[in-house]
């Protein structure tokens, strides 16, 4: 017989059923009741800003979707918590100030850093969109994956030429909005160069692989998502561009495999699959070229000295993977009509590139030049002695190059042909300028005469057909607007290397004026450039910096990466100027790493490292640099070059401050034997070297 107090089978089920569903309400409950506190707790301004609603909550503060009253604007509105310590505030702040200053399309905007009731406002540019992680799930193919990716990656590249270092790099922290626009957001563990030192790590955090002990890995002061870690940052070690690289391969390899380069789940596991670069096969279904998968393999290298030199190298090689080569040929053909027009509006008739007659470049003024020259006396003799081969040189060589260059484009290479006949013209403009200056040489310009005509650029890098192809035409609409501005660019270059510097702001002024409203990224990076270059040779150096920083942003959006090694060597001479050395040094692996493919460049990039060194008594590594520099000099020049007396001197300088006397006298002798075949006996440079003991 059943105890009547015991349920029977039907009212216990029911029973059951009734606390299920009592737990489910129950759960309904607490959540409806969870969201209430949070809507009650929405502040319903702050500061200026009217809040609408939370956009997401972490561990340093709440974002809410918020609209600025005083600027008519909407906002991402980030107010950190109450309890955040002083010291995180404080490196939240400057990482906003930091980025702050970064204007760039692919990096979300900060408007602004405030204060209300105590709190910090962090105000930010609002973007509705998905997730990189969410679009990544449609599988869109490697093309499109590249692409997209592509933008993410120039806005890292801007935070890296900028000073700053992500950190925490990963397809959540990429919106992608309703046009197609991505923008790399939540720099939250963002650090400038200053700051990605090693911090103080507990052992803990550190992978037992690492520390040869078999311990299981616990959550510790390392910042970032372990995933898309590289070995340095996954074992608390210096965290730097390279780091950030590491991280955007993973996620582009994520966004067209499908899966992640290497298997981990705990930071043992994933240390062993990055120490041994074992990377995941990809799905059977996902075909992608070799040379991208080369590409993400050396971004994902164990060994930062083993990724690619700069984030912008990578690009590029990921923007040839996909960039139409017709396209460029057009862009080009447009660009080299538009230089002929220009020409024209000039004053200075132009044909066809290639009509009969066109090809022949015969430097003019030869007798004015020689009158202005020799007036100066001995020294300026001397000088059109040595000036008068090197411009026929150099003429000579232009015209062999003129004529392979149509010679291409009849034969079939189109595309190509024309972007070096485009090359071809500016360095034609380039020689008429400095024709011109000789021409009208006074006592100033004399001794400058031969780095002037040193200075111009070779015919035979108008024959580098990849870099040509790398270089970005303005639009249509504004191609007329571009040539001229980089006529009056070229001018001023020319005008400043002679030590006119009045000259030289006319025709800034110039470019300035033809460049109004015009938007082509290259261009603007030069203009940038030649007026920090110009205000650090008249001493002007702070306002130098802030237009050399200029230049290296548009440079380095524009993906234009000559005008991004001229800009960083010049910011790292003016920052050396400014007795800020280790500021000044935390870009020598980005100007080596530019520098690389040309010996002259790299030559110059050791000249500006040596200066920095020696400023900041580093004298061992001045000599070092300088010794590389001669050394390239000597083999890629001639040992009678004047570049290689100019080291020679910079070299005996270093042993005189080193206490090396009798060393560096012999340094100074040899730069003078050899400053006197460049210069000749006169020259000052050579006189002062032997008056020197």
């Amino acid at each position: 017989m059943r105890d009547e107090a015991s349920p029977s089978p039907a009212s216990a089920q029911a029973t059951g059923a009734t606390v299920a569903e009592a737990s489910v309400l129950e759960r309904h409950m607490q959540g409806l009741i969870g969201r209430l506190r949070q809507r009650a707790s929405v502040p319903r301004t702050l500061g200026r800003y009217r809040v609408h609603r939370v956009l997401g909550r972490g561990g340093m503060g709440t974002v809410y979707a918020a609209h600025d009253e005083e600027l008519d604007r909407p906002v991402a509105l980030k107010q950190l918590h109450a309890s955040t310590s002083e010291a995180q505030a404080r490196r939240l702040v400057r990482e906003a100030q930091a980025l702050a200053k970064l204007s760039h399309p692919n990096v979300v905007q900060v408007y602004e850093v405030t204060r209300d009731q105590g709190r910090w406002l962090i105000a930010m540019e609002l973007v509705e969109g998905q997730t990189l992680r969410a679009w990544q799930a449609t599988r869109p193919g490697w093309r499109r994956g590249v692409e997209v990716l592509l933008q993410a990656g120039q806005g890292l590249a801007a935070a890296h030429a900028a000073g700053l270092v992500h950190r925490d790099f990963k397809p959540d922290n990429c919106i992608i909005d309703p046009t197609g626009r991505v923008r790399v957001l939540d720099f939250g563990l963002v650090r400038d160069d200053e700051e990605t030192a090693a911090p103080k790590v507990d052992a803990s955090v550190v992978p037992s692989a690492a520390r040869g002990a078999p311990e299981a890995t616990r959550t510790g002061t390392v910042l970032g998502t372990p995933a898309y870690m590289p070995l340095e940052q996954l074992t608390g070690g210096r965290a730097d561009a390279r780091s950030d690289q590491f991280a955007f391969c993973v996620s582009l390899f994520e966004a067209i495999h499908g899966v992640r380069p290497f298997r981990g789940t705990s930071r043992d596991e994933m240390w062993l699959e990055r120490a041994a670069e074992r990377f995941q096969p990809a799905p059977a279904d996902v075909r992608v070229p070799r040379r991208l998968l080369r590409a993400l393999r050396r971004g994902l290298a164990a060994d930062p000295e083993d990724r690619w030199p700069s984030m912008e190298a990578l690009l590029e090689e990921l923007r040839r993977l996909v960039a139409p080569r017709r396209g460029r040929w057009v862009a080009a053909s447009l660009v080299m009509g538009v230089v002929a027009a220009a020409a024209m509006a000039a004053g200075r008739p132009r044909e066809d590139g290639c009509a009969e007659g066109r090809g022949a470049l015969a430097w003019g003024d030869r007798d004015r030049v020689r009158a202005a020259l020799s007036s100066a006396g001995s020294i300026g003799e001397d000088t059109w002695i040595r000036v008068e081969p090197m411009l026929d040189e150099h003429a000579a060589a232009w015209t062999r190059a003129h004529e392979q260059a149509c010679a291409f484009t009849d034969g079939g290479g189109a595309s190509d042909g024309v972007l070096r006949l485009v090359c071809l013209e500016h360095q034609r403009v380039e020689l008429e300028a400095v024709v011109r200056v000789l021409a009208d040489a006074d006592a100033p310009v004399v001794p400058r005469a031969v780095d002037l005509v040193d200075r111009l650029p070779r015919a035979d890098e108008c024959r580098d057909d990849e870099a040509l192809r790398a270089r970005v035409a303005p639009p249509v609409h504004e191609a007329a607007a571009v040539e001229q501005a980089r006529a009056a660019l070229i001018e001023s270059s020319v005008a400043r290397r002679a030590g006119r510097a009045e000259a030289a702001r006319i025709h800034l002024h110039r470019a300035r004026r033809a460049l109004a409203g015009v938007g082509h990224g290259p261009i603007l990076a030069r203009l940038a450039r030649e007026e920090g270059e110009l205000l650090a040779a008249t001493g002007e150096h702070a306002t130098a910096e802030a237009a050399l920083r200029e230049a290296m942003a548009h440079a380095s959006r524009a993906r234009d990466w000559d005008e991004l090694r001229r800009s960083t060597q010049a910011l790292v001479l003016v920052l050396g100027e400014r007795a800020r050395s280790d500021e000044a040094l935390r870009y020598r692996e980005l100007l080596m790493g530019l520098a690389a493919a040309d010996p002259r460049a790299e030559a110059r990039a050791h000249d500006a490292l040596a200066r920095i060194l020696e400023a900041a008594g580093q004298l061992d590594q001045a000599e070092a640099a300088l010794r590389r520099a001669l050394a390239i000099r000597e083999h890629a020049l001639g040992p009678e070059h004047l570049a290689v007396a100019r080291t020679l001197a910079a070299l005996a300088t270093i042993h005189e401050a080193e206490g090396h006397r009798s060393e560096a006298a012999l340094l100074r002798r040899r730069a003078a034997t050899v400053g006197a075949v460049a210069l000749g006996p006169e020259h000052p440079f050579v006189l002062a070297l032997r008056a020197s003991p």
